[in-house]
């Protein structure tokens, strides 16, 4: 039941009709869903509180580039893997040509919600930049931030540059293999 206020009148919808959000707003709802898997992963913006065991993971020795991969495997993990997931069903669906409008102001509302967290992070270092604690609280989460926006904006990119440029188009329309 909806009740307008204006008239009075309560319109009755059927049970198959449902509000849709859109694009842009279930974008920035992935990106909360995303600080939560990083925050359910144990981890939050310290330097700290990097899971430091986690780069020694199956190794006998220190070897720097495979050691700084886990890390931030360990430590973004479940971010990229939302992201892979956000691939994956644009890609499907593109495929299907359904919804691919949809799913491009998904990965735009993905991106811009890192974004302005990012610049929120900034702005709040620009004006805390006399306090005490501005080395210890503020500045790494300034880091994970704009790492975090940096790290969605590369991913993000082909996702709509794909999607502007007609890749679905290019592809085969045989669906078959993905279900």
């Amino acid at each position: 039941q909806v009740h307008h206020r204006s008239s009075g009148q309560v319109h009755h919808r059927s049970s198959g009709q449902m509000d849709r959000i859109s694009g842009v707003t279930a974008g920035l709802i992935w990106c909360l869903l995303g600080l939560k898997a990083f925050f359910d992963g144990g981890h939050s913006f310290s330097f700290s509180s990097l899971q430091i065991r986690a780069a020694f993971t199956g190794l006998y020795q220190f070897q720097y580039a495979l050691s700084g991969g886990l890390l931030a495997a360990n430590t973004f993990g479940a971010l990229l893997l939302l992201l892979l997931l956000l691939a994956q069903q644009a890609h499907r669906n593109a495929i299907g040509r359904q919804n691919v409008s949809f799913y491009r102001s998904l990965a735009f509302g993905v991106m811009v919600g890192y974004l302005i967290n990012a610049l929120l992070s900034t702005a709040l270092v620009f004006v805390e930049r006399r306090h005490l604690m501005v080395w210890r609280v503020f500045c790494p989460k300034y880091v994970f931030d704009a790492a975090l926006a940096i790290m969605h904006v590369l991913l993000t990119l082909p996702i709509l540059s794909w999607s502007l440029s007609g890749g679905a188009s290019t592809l085969a329309t045989d669906s078959s293999v993905y279900t």
